[in-house]
Formats: structure tokens, sequence, C-alpha cells
């Protein structure tokens, strides 16, 4: 992510989920350069027979230096891009 800061729960959950959070950004018509960090939050199994302990993925919020609001990459537990969305005031560049 060039010099920009990143947060994460552990290293090695960056280490692992670091490429697809990437794409995510270029593929959206960003610069690497622009942003201004990334932050992790685990997913969990939800209520069902006291599974909460279940990983079932991570999101991904991605913070821009040039606009309030986030890139939130939805992944599945193998560090998987599944799916994406926008935030407050950032969005999607134009490509041309």
């Amino acid at each position: 992510m060039g010099s920009a800061p990143l947060v994460v729960g552990a290293e090695a959950l960056a280490r692992d989920c670091m490429e697809p959070v990437r794409q995510a950004i270029v593929e959206s018509g960003w610069d690497l350069k622009e942003t201004d960090g990334v932050r992790f939050f685990t997913r969990r199994a939800g209520g069902l027979r006291g599974r909460r302990d279940v990983v079932i993925g991570y999101d991904a919020w991605v913070k821009f230096k040039s606009c309030e609001g986030n890139l939130v990459v939805v992944l599945n537990n193998l560090c998987g891009a599944r799916t994406s969305y926008w935030r407050g005031d950032c969005g999607p560049k134009a490509q041309d």
C-alpha cells in the first residue's frame, strides 16, 4: 500500500489478505498512494449453537486521503474477495 499506514488486528491477517484488498482499490480506479490505511474486522458465525468462535470472513475498511468514506472489501475466511461496497463520500473513480 505504498507508505500508507496499515492498521490490523494481526500481522498475519494483513499479510494474507492485502492482495485482494489492493486489487479492489486498483479496480475501482484509485491509486494505492491515495489510501490512508486499511483496518480489518473479523466476521464470526452468528449465535447458532454457540458458534461465535467460528471465523467466517473479514471486512477490510480502506480509508482515502482525499475523501471522507471507505471502500469496504468483504473477504471470506481464506481472504478471498467476495464483494466490495462504498461508505460515505468516497466512490469509484471514472476510468479512462
